[in-house]
């Protein structure tokens, strides 16, 4: 197993998802709003877009240094955030 941010994550990986994730920073409180996805084990995904869209923001929630104001990330079917 690894630690992301304060949680133990179990290995292999098998599959990681997003649901209805909701995340603001900043002082204005800017809200980037995530949309829900599902990556199986083998699969890749792009991430793409403009400058301020929330790509850092979105690794930095699957990666558990950012804690999503709603919405859960869950690891082979474990909530970690």
């Amino acid at each position: 197993s690894r630690h992301f941010g304060t949680q133990r994550l179990l290995l292999p990986f098998e599959r990681l998802e997003l649901r209805q994730v909701l995340h603001r920073h900043g002082e204005n409180r800017q809200q980037i709003e995530i949309p829900d996805f599902e990556l199986r084990a083998g699969e890749r995904v792009l991430v793409s877009g403009q400058s301020g869209q929330g790509k850092s923001t979105l690794l930095s929630i699957l990666a558990g240094q950012f804690q999503p104001v709603q919405g859960e990330c869950r690891w082979n079917n474990h909530l970690y955030s």
